[in-house]
């Protein structure tokens, strides 16, 4: 149906009133232009409810009305781009929503446990402390875990051996037989052994001068043991054939780290550790 054929349907359906007589004339002649634009703009108006409830979308150049009106009586507002659409849809996808970040997981075997938390542990006591290498954990398959590794402090060169395993219960300054030995209780009640770095001499004639400090942790008898010394040469690491460690290239001097470093090791550590 054309817009021809609508705007005859409508002057038909509405029959203009007759005018007085004495203005006949002029009369007819405005009613017959006002039928017109009226009608012109009726069809126009249901060109497009048509357009509308079958889905259609109307358009002239530039992508407004044809008819210079919106059904809401308005005008119509521009088709958003493409690319607007798009940025649009970007902006709400699911993959530009932030998600919260993993929490990082807790290592998992004894020995990771055991390395993370003397790692953490040595940069505490120690922040100018550095580890020449890994300080990896080794099951000695007799209940304790051991690591040893040089490392340079205070302008000092020296091995830290940290080991853990489950106390006797026996564990004193007598049954150590160290000299210089002497035991203190830890803020959570561990009983802690410590022995300053005298020496017992080495075959280079330099004396061998470490520190040493147990910590046993009351609960569950967990014992962790951490010693620093001097020597700068490891001989022999532990592993799965044969948990034993060797160094050799004493300095004699002191090592790098004090013995009050040495404690708060092995009390972190201890808090810490998880044994089987």
């Amino acid at each position: 149906m054309t817009e021809q054929d609508i705007a005859r349907i409508v002057l038909a359906a509405v029959p203009p009133l007759p005018p007085p007589p004495d203005r006949l004339a002029s009369v007819l002649r405005r009613a017959r232009a006002q039928r017109i634009r009226h009608a012109s703009v009726t069809a126009a108006f249901a060109v497009t409810l048509a357009a509308a409830a079958s889905g259609l979308v109307l358009t002239g150049p530039g992508g407004s009305s044809p008819f210079g009106v919106a059904s809401s009586g308005s005008p119509s507002p521009p088709a958003p781009s493409p690319s607007a659409v798009a940025a649009a849809s970007a902006e709400v996808s699911p993959s530009n929503v932030p998600s919260r970040s993993p929490l990082p997981e807790m290592p998992k075997t004894v020995e990771a446990r055991l390395e993370a938390a003397s790692r953490d542990a040595l940069h505490r006591a120690a922040p100018d402390a550095s580890l020449i290498g890994d300080l990896r954990f080794q099951d000695s398959f007799s209940g304790e875990y051991g690591a040893i590794q040089l490392l340079t402090a205070a302008g000092r060169t020296g091995t830290l051996v940290v080991a853990a395993r489950r106390a006797t219960g026996q564990e004193t300054c007598a049954s150590e037989v160290a000299a210089g030995c002497t035991q203190s209780t830890g803020p959570d009640g561990e009983r802690i052994l410590s022995v300053p770095a005298t020496g017992d001499g080495s075959s280079n004639g330099k004396r061998n001068r470490a520190v040493i400090v147990l910590v046993v942790r009351p609960a569950d008898r967990v014992l962790v043991t951490v010693q620093v010394d001097n020597a700068t040469e490891i001989t022999q690491y532990p592993d799965v054939s044969q948990y034993t460690m060797e160094r050799t290239g004493y300095t004699g001097e002191l090592p790098p780290l004090t013995l009050a470093q040495a404690k708060k090791i092995a009390l972190e550590v201890a808090a810490k550790a998880e044994l089987p």
